[in-house]
């Protein structure tokens, strides 16, 4: 086993900027795909915002060319081989480049990905991008427009005139559904969201309101709305639109700005080898947000077996595609579409008579999983 890092570190600024985008910056093949969700993304871009700790990056500097590695992204870099590699915060740094360069990234399915995340200027919020956004022109509907456009100024002064125009249209929207409700009429369900966007925007929202909301939320219960709640809900729609633009614009500068956020980083230096890697990548991966053994069993099989945990990555991608007629043999079924973590579980029921994982990286690492104790010819 490896055998203690202690002392290797060295402090080191912003990993961000052109590293990633030249291809400097990449992976070690130890680490995992992109897993997150996009929900974990805008709340990732949120935090950034408002100025909460995301926490360091661990980097490591190979020091050479290093085969064990690949890029961030889909598409090719101007540099083929990383000479930098993240070893701790890829989840963060991928989905931070994915948003800020509007690239494509893999998955844990081994598809081409794209993250759209939308902001709202005028309430500050973070969302992940769906039809509401799209329709609701408050929204910059993906936030990577912003971050690859050569002037702010021009990308301000167009969403300030959209927003203007969309508070006119909205205004004569809003006096269309208060005839409806004096009238008694049905409302359909963009109407019904203009209520309740319009209730939520207001600075303090009573518990009458929740109840309004809940009740033309479920259009069974519109009809029991009483007098006194009717009237509530004109009075909201009524409330004219204030937009201050210089607000507005200070808060689309500011998200434009997170491009400079100073991401703080430690540096491996480079007289450490992958084994050590690996044992650090472990240690620091056990804490916190706890991966699943199988993450574990990859990064050795990363530095221990590389053939081997290539082969178990294509034969899990060649499983997501349906072959060509003309192909006698493929990994393709429509009962199950492999992972690799089945992968392994199915090697060592067959190797070990096996099939917990715990027990598989126990007899990777060198340890009996009776006897608990390191073997060294295991």
């Amino acid at each position: 086993m490896p055998h203690s890092a202690e002392g290797r570190f060295a402090r080191r600024a912003n990993p961000w900027g052109g590293e990633l985008h030249l291809g400097d910056l990449g992976l070690p093949d130890l680490q995992r795909p992109f897993v997150w969700k996009n929900s974990k993304v805008r709340d990732l871009f949120d935090s950034v915002y408002r100025g909460y700790p995301i926490g360091s990056y661990l980097l490591w500097r190979t020091g050479s060319l290093n085969s064990k590695s690949h890029q961030i992204g889909v598409e090719k870099k101007e540099h083929s081989e990383p000479n930098l590699l993240i070893i701790d915060g890829q989840q963060r740094l991928t989905a931070l480049y994915s948003v800020f360069r509007d690239k494509f990234v893999k998955d844990e399915l081994y598809q081409d990905r794209k993250i759209v995340i939308s902001f709202n200027p005028v309430t500050e919020e973070f969302k992940v991008a769906d039809a509401s956004t799209e329709r609701n022109l408050e929204f910059i509907n993906n936030i990577s427009d912003l971050f690859t456009k050569s002037s702010t100024r021009i990308f301000i002064n167009n969403y300030l005139s959209e927003l203007n125009t969309h508070k006119e249209l909205l205004k004569q929207k809003r006096e269309e559904i208060i005839k409806k409700i004096s009238n008694k009429d049905n409302l359909n369900q963009a109407e019904i969201v203009i209520i309740i966007d319009k209730i939520k925007s207001k600075s303090v929202i009573s518990e009458e309101d929740n109840i309004i909301i809940e009740k033309i939320g479920n259009e069974e219960e519109i009809e029991t709305l009483s007098e006194n709640q009717y009237s509530l809900i004109e009075q909201a729609l009524k409330k004219e639109d204030i937009f201050d633009d210089d607000l507005i614009s200070n808060r689309i500068e500011k998200l434009y700005n997170l491009k400079n956020y100073p991401f703080n980083a430690l540096e491996i230096v480079p007289d450490i080898n992958e084994e050590q890697v690996a044992e650090i990548f472990t240690r620091i991966n056990s804490k916190g947000t706890v991966l699943k053994q199988a993450d574990f069993i990859l990064t050795l099989l990363s530095v221990f077996w590389e053939e081997g945990r290539k082969q178990i990555d294509a034969f899990c991608k060649s499983c997501l595609v349906q072959p060509d007629k003309k192909e006698k043999e493929s990994p393709f079924n429509y009962i199950i579409e492999a992972m690799p973590n089945d992968i392994i579980r199915t090697i060592a029921g067959i190797g070990f008579n096996r099939g917990k994982m715990k027990d598989v990286y126990a007899i990777l690492t060198g340890r009996d999983f009776l006897t608990k104790r390191v073997s060294k010819e295991l």
